[in-house]
């Protein structure tokens, strides 16, 4: 496994975070932290795959937005969610929707069909993902330490941990299939009101 890591850690660092993810990121500096991989390094990839992900969606946003809103209708609610905060507070969201859990997927993808210059996104998009890059990979450095605690107790304790990973993921679970069903039928109220005369 420290193989692994020393020899594909950047290259999984740079394409979790190009697909999103904030625990690839974490992982990598705890890595960085047991000296597996350079935690510059970690950081460096951590930017270009986030920039190079939101840049693509920002991209997508802007060429084809509603038609993929057509086909992919479940991200029109938090689309017009990112929209409406963009109206009210353009730079600090760009600057900051990579920190909104939830929001993160669509955000650059919605900024895109909101008609942000491509140039100001481009700059903002870029200092925006030097600032998750560097604190995330941080983060996961500097709690390198509690982690492996954590690890170890999780270990001598392995069949309450997984008995709790258990639990948590079917909560987990639960609650998106919930807010699934939720959204369906929000949709289904909304088309049967559309069509009445």
């Amino acid at each position: 496994m420290e193989h692994l890591i020393a020899q594909y850690g950047y290259l999984a660092v740079l394409v979790g975070t190009f697909l999103e993810g904030e625990t690839i990121v974490v992982l990598g500096g705890l890595a960085a932290h047991q000296d597996l991989l350079e935690l510059e390094y970690v950081m460096l990839s951590a930017l270009i795959g986030s920039f190079v992900g939101d840049q693509v969606l920002y991209i997508a946003g802007r060429q084809w937005g509603p038609n993929v809103l057509r086909r992919v209708p479940a991200w029109r609610p938090r689309c017009e969610q990112a929209l409406s905060i963009l109206q009210r507070h353009k730079v600090p969201f760009i600057m900051g929707f990579r920190f909104l859990y939830g929001l993160r997927a669509v955000s650059a993808f919605a900024i895109g069909m909101s008609g942000v210059r491509p140039g100001l996104f481009l700059v903002l998009n870029f200092i925006s993902a030097a600032i998750w890059a560097a604190s995330i990979s941080a983060l996961g450095f500097v709690c390198g330490e509690a982690m492996k605690r954590a690890i170890g107790y999780a270990h001598d304790h392995k069949y309450y941990a997984f008995a709790i990973i258990l639990a948590v993921g079917a909560l987990v679970w639960l609650y998106h299939f919930w807010q699934r069903r939720r959204r369906a039928r929000r949709a289904a109220i909304l088309e049967t009101v559309s069509r009445r005369p």
